[in-house]
C-alpha cells in the first residue's frame, strides 16, 4: 500500500476537522472569561485522561491483534469500555471537588463521548478503511463545532464552561452511537461467553504492560495541567490551556501519521519496504518542521489578536511546545515500530520514568515560571521517552532478507 495516499487522506480530514474545532476553540478563548476557560481546560483534561486510560490501550490492542478481535464483532469491547468508564466515574466522585456540581457529571459524559468516538474511528482504522475513518473525524468535528457556534451565538460573553462541556458531550455521544450501532450486534455484545472469548487476547500476550503503559501515558499527557492546577493559579491555568489549544492545531499532522503508521507497519514484509517507509516519513518531516517554525515566529502577533491580549504568557509557552511537536513528529514511526514488536514492558518503564521526571521538574519550575516551566518540564520528560525509543527502533530494524514480523516476546524483553 502506498504510504502517501492514506496519510494525505487522513491528514486532509484531520486538517479540515481541526480547522473547524480550532476556529471554535479560538472563539471560546475569546469569549470565555479566564476563570471559566480555566475550568473548561481542567474538565477537558480530566475527560481526556479517563478516555485515554481505557480507550488508547484497548484500541491499540484491537488493531495489533489479528485473530480474536475479528471473530465476534466489536460489541463486547464497546460494552467493556463504556462500563469501565462509568465505574471509573463513580470511583472518582470523592475527588470531584475541583469540578463542582453538574460539571463533574458532564465531564464523565464527555469522556464517554470521546471514548466511543475514538473506537468508532478505530474500527475503520484496523480495516485500513481510511476514507471511512476520515469521514467519522470530519463528522464529529463538524457536529461539535456547529453546536458550539450556535451556543456562542445565543450566549455571547455570558457563555459558561458547563454549557460548552454539555454541548460537546451530547454531540460526541450521539454521533458515536450512530457510527458504532451500524456495526454492533446487541445480542452478541451482551453474550458473556462470546465477550470473554473476544476480550481474552486483549488481556493476554503481555498486554497487561500495555494497559499499564496507557494508564501512565494518559496521566503524562495531562500532567502539566494538573500540576499547574495544584502549584499555580487560575490565570496561569487558563493561559497554558490556550497555548495547548494552538499546539494541538499543529499536532494534527502527528495524529494523521499515527493513525496510518501502526496498521500500515503491521503489513510491511521486507526490509526495502521498511526503508522506503522511513524515507517517506523523513521527507514529510522536512516539510513539517519549517511550517511549525513559521508558526512559532508568528505567535507574538497572532496569539494576542485572538485572545484580546488576555494571555501574554501563552506566546513563549506555545513556542516551547512547537519544538515538542517537531520532536514528536520526527520520532512517531519509531514509536510505532516498537509497538509492532510488542515491547510493552520497555514502553511502560519509559513512561513511568518520564512521568516522574515531569512531576519533579514541574514542581521545581512551575512556581517560578508558570506555564513556560510546565512546557519545559514536559519537553525534557518527553525526551526521556523518545530518545530510548529511537535507539531501540534502530536495533529492531533487521538486516535485509530477515523480514519484520512482530516479535512475540509476551512483553518480557526490553
Amino acid at each position: 500500500m502506498s504510504l502517501h495516499r492514506p496519510v494525505i487522506l487522513v491528514f486532509s480530514a484531520d486538517l479540515a476537522s481541526k480547522i473547524l474545532l480550532g476556529f471554535t476553540w479560538l472563539l471560546l478563548i475569546r469569549y470565555l472569561s479566564p476563570e471559566e476557560f480555566a475550568l473548561l481546560t481542567l474538565a477537558t483534561s480530566v475527560a481526556t485522561v479517563a478516555s485515554q486510560m481505557l480507550g488508547s490501550s484497548i484500541n491499540r490492542i484491537y488493531i495489533l491483534d489479528s485473530s480474536g478481535a475479528d471473530n465476534g464483532g466489536p460489541g463486547p469491547l464497546v460494552m467493556f469500555q463504556a462500563g469501565a468508564l462509568l465505574l471509573l466515574g463513580i470511583a472518582g466522585l470523592p475527588f470531584s471537588a475541583t469540578l463542582p456540581g453538574m460539571i463533574y457529571l458532564l465531564t464523565v459524559l464527555l469522556a464517554l463521548g470521546m471514548l466511543l468516538s475514538d473506537f468508532g474511528k478505530t474500527m475503520y482504522q484496523k480495516q485500513l478503511r481510511f476514507s471511512a475513518f476520515s469521514f467519522v473525524e470530519l463528522a464529529r468535528s463538524a457536529l461539535v463545532s456547529a453546536a458550539l457556534i450556535v451556543l456562542l451565538m445565543q450566549s455571547g460573553m455570558d457563555v459558561r464552561s458547563w454549557q460548552v462541556i454539555a454541548v460537546q458531550a451530547t454531540a460526541l455521544c450521539l454521533l458515536s452511537l450512530f457510527v458504532i450501532s451500524r456495526h454492533l450486534d446487541l445480542r452478541e455484545a451482551l453474550n458473556l461467553r462470546s465477550g470473554m472469548a473476544l476480550l481474552k487476547p486483549v488481556f493476554g500476550n503481555g498486554h497487561c504492560y500495555l494497559f499499564a503503559y496507557f494508564f501512565a501515558l494518559a496521566f503524562f499527557s495531562q500532567a502539566d495541567i494538573f500540576l499547574i492546577k495544584v502549584l499555580s493559579d487560575q490565570e496561569t491555568l487558563a493561559s497554558f490551556g490556550s497555548a495547548t489549544r494552538y499546539y494541538q492545531l499543529l499536532s494534527l499532522a502527528l495524529g494523521a501519521v499515527h493513525a496510518v503508521f501502526l496498521p500500515t507497519m503491521q503489513r510491511l514484509q521486507t526490509q526495502d519496504a521498511m526503508d522506503t517507509f522511513f524515507g517517506r516519513h523523513f521527507r514529510m518531516l522536512l516539510v513539517f518542521a519549517p511550517v511549525v517554525g513559521v508558526c512559532a515566529l508568528a505567535a507574538p502577533w497572532v496569539l494576542p489578536w485572538i485572545d484580546l491580549g488576555r494571555y501574554p504568557d501563552a506566546v513563549p509557552t506555545f513556542q516551547i511546545l512547537c519544538l515538542s511537536v517537531i520532536i514528536s513528529f520526527a520520532f512517531s514511526p519509531h514509536v510505532n515500530l516498537v509497538f509492532t514488536h510488542r515491547r510493552f514492558r520497555f514502553l511502560l518503564l519509559l513512561i513511568v520514568m518520564a512521568l516522574a521526571v515531569n512531576i519533579g521538574l514541574g514542581m521545581m519550575l512551575i512556581p517560578a515560571y508558570g506555564g513556560q516551566g510546565a512546557a519545559v518540564a514536559t519537553l525534557i520528560a518527553s525526551a526521556c521517552v523518545t530518545v530510548p525509543i529511537y535507539i531501540l527502533s534502530r536495533r529492531l530494524r533487521q538486516p535485509p532478507g530477515a523480514g519484520i514480523a512482530p516479535v512475540e516476546n509476551n512483553g518480557q524483553g526490553l
